[in-house]
């Protein structure tokens, strides 16, 4: 069992209807790929988006990690965002300065 805070039921019903709005919008993303790319187990991602399983801290940054946001991002309904994260304001300076970037070298040394 991870050692991070777990998250509130409420917390956790948004979040979860949130991944799988992001899944969609990530061109129907696969459950076994956002594992892949979280890092997580498939079966534990898979019991967290059937409410078998409470998120923690850790797992929920991991995931939102993958579509370029926070964890506060990602508990946000997408209408309240109004910049889609830390990568996609990165993608943007990058494209502003027509410099070259690695978004995903980026985050992650952001700890993201």
């Amino acid at each position: 069992m991870p050692s991070g805070k777990r998250l509130a039921g409420r917390e956790q019903a948004a979040i979860v209807e949130n991944i799988r709005s992001e899944m969609v919008r990530a061109k129907k993303m696969t459950q076994s790929e956002l594992a892949r790319l979280a890092g997580l187990p498939e079966t534990t991602l898979s019991k967290i988006l059937n409410g078998d399983s409470v998120l923690d801290v850790e797992q929920t940054s991991a995931i939102a990690g993958v579509f370029g946001l926070t964890m506060w991002e990602l508990a946000m309904p997408p209408a309240l965002r109004t910049d889609r994260g830390i990568a996609g304001r990165l993608r943007r300076a990058a494209a502003r300065h027509r410099e070259e970037v690695d978004v995903d070298k980026s985050a992650r040394d952001l700890g993201l």
